[in-house]
């Protein structure tokens, strides 16, 4: 057990006499022997608390064998996912957005042969993308592990088709940084799916271990309409052919692998309305979803296309909740409700669209959000590390899982995934924050109240 490994280290190091130590938290010394041996599970996490005072811990100390006992209590995989999850939602989106032009000077010719270093075969990478947005029917077609090296095709039209064949782990093994190896090559695809509205990941399974040890000199390939690109995992050498023999025969080869494989994320306008039991993590109040049905867009907004699919797509979200209130479960981050009120922005609009709501909107909408909570099965939590949460509306059920997000293009997405891994990761991520992070009715009333009052201050 990691958590008695960590505390026998920790009395031993300090000196702690532990017959003494044992009276004074009224435990049988045996049985505080036993538990440092991890024969026996300590009782709770209050037990932590308090033998960390005991032994004087610093913060950090006290961080960690808080830590070890979580993994002790429900599994290093699961914890570690968790902390994987959270650190998804907080920077998977925070992506640069920015769009590209292609270079008048670009050479329309590369020089094939074998590439020795990975500055070289990455610029390939860059030189190959813009090539083919020059092309009439442009198509990018890759077959390899994502990596942060994929962020290079970001500069590609979001209207560029491009197909990539990965591989996902099969086993609940750890990376040897602790990380979920699937959630991993989520985050990795992000630039793309941001950046790109024809971008279709399809996935196989296998041990990543095997693939990752697996004696093939050049594993990944990338194809555009005139060449073809095979290198190394970690992109160190590689050889370019032009279209050819060569060219042909790993075409076939994509195309064999694809028909085994299956697409990870479909693009939806909107959510399933089948009603089932959906769970949804959202940053801030919606708009659309807590104003009353004559009154759903309180700001003025420039009409456009943009502005129009976010007003359609507000909408939906009232009804759809309307419709699923028995079958629908949601948690407003602490956080979130600050910087709305602080801000004035809320998730349905993107900022620059609107300038930010009045402190009577303001106090409009959280007195609605009450009502809001005390109907629908809408809970407040407090989740400090999500001071800007990348992603504002999460939506899961025990078979998708739904992110809303804004691409580079400039319009609202909602991306479904059906992965089995990843729904249950996301799933069990969002019962541990409703199991810690819970804040009661009565304390979010006093909140929203708390919040009222400051905003009324402001008016006078």
């Amino acid at each position: 057990m990691y958590v008695s490994q960590l505390l026998s280290e920790y009395i031993k190091t300090k000196k702690i006499n532990i017959k003494k130590c044992a009276e004074y938290f009224q435990i049988d010394r045996s049985t505080f022997y036993k538990i440092i041996r991890g024969e026996r599970k300590i009782p709770n996490r209050d037990f932590i608390q308090q033998i960390s005072q005991y032994l004087y811990l610093t913060n950090d100390e006290k961080k960690e064998l808080l830590n070890a006992y979580e993994i002790d209590r429900i599994g290093e995989f699961r914890y570690y996912c968790r902390q994987h999850v959270s650190s998804f939602l907080k920077e998977a989106t925070l992506l640069d957005n920015r769009s590209f032009t292609t270079p008048d000077t670009l050479d329309s010719i590369l020089k094939t042969g074998h590439y020795t270093n990975k500055y070289d075969v990455e610029h390939l990478l860059y030189e190959l993308s813009l090539l083919e947005c020059k092309e009439k029917d442009p198509h990018i077609r890759i077959l390899g592990q994502p990596t942060h090296a994929l962020y290079l095709l970001r500069i590609v039209s979001s209207h560029i088709p491009i197909t990539h064949i990965f591989c996902l782990n099969n086993t609940n093994e750890l990376t040897k940084d602790n990380q979920f190896y699937n959630l991993s090559v989520l985050t990795n695809i992000m630039p793309l799916i941001f950046n790109n509205d024809h971008y279709s990941p399809y996935y196989y399974y296998n041990e990543i271990n095997a693939i990752n040890n697996h004696l093939c000199f050049f594993p990944n390939m990338i194809l555009t309409t005139r060449y073809l690109l095979i290198y190394t995992a970690d992109h160190s050498s590689g050889i370019l052919y032009e279209k050819g023999e060569t060219y042909d025969a790993y075409e076939i080869l994509f195309n064999q692998y694809l028909k085994e494989t299956k697409c990870l994320i479909t693009n939806k306008d909107e959510k399933s309305d089948v009603i089932e039991d959906f769970n949804c993590i959202l940053y801030a109040p919606p708009i659309g979803a807590v104003y009353q049905e004559d009154d759903p867009f309180p700001i003025f907004l420039e009409e456009n296309v943009f502005v129009e699919s976010f007003k359609t797509h507000s909408i939906y979200l009232k009804q759809f909740v309307k419709r699923n209130k028995d079958h629908l479960s949601g948690l407003y981050t602490l956080q979130g409700l600050r910087h709305f009120v602080d801000t004035g922005y809320t998730i349905d609009f993107p900022q620059p669209f609107y300038q930010p709501l009045t402190i009577n909107d303001r106090i409009k909408i959280l007195r609605r959000l009450k009502n809001f909570i005390n109907t629908y099965s809408i809970n407040l939590v407090d989740v400090p590390e999500y001071d800007n949460m990348s992603f504002s509306v999460i939506v899961m059920n025990i078979n998708t899982l739904y992110f809303q997000i804004v691409s580079a293009s400039g319009t609202i997405k909602t991306i479904q995934l059906h992965e089995a891994s990843l729904v249950m990761a996301f799933n069990d991520y969002y019962q541990y924050i409703l199991e810690e992070r819970l804040l009661s009715k009565e304390d979010a009333f006093k909140i929203i109240d708390s919040y009222i009052t400051q905003l009324e201050m402001l008016k006078e």
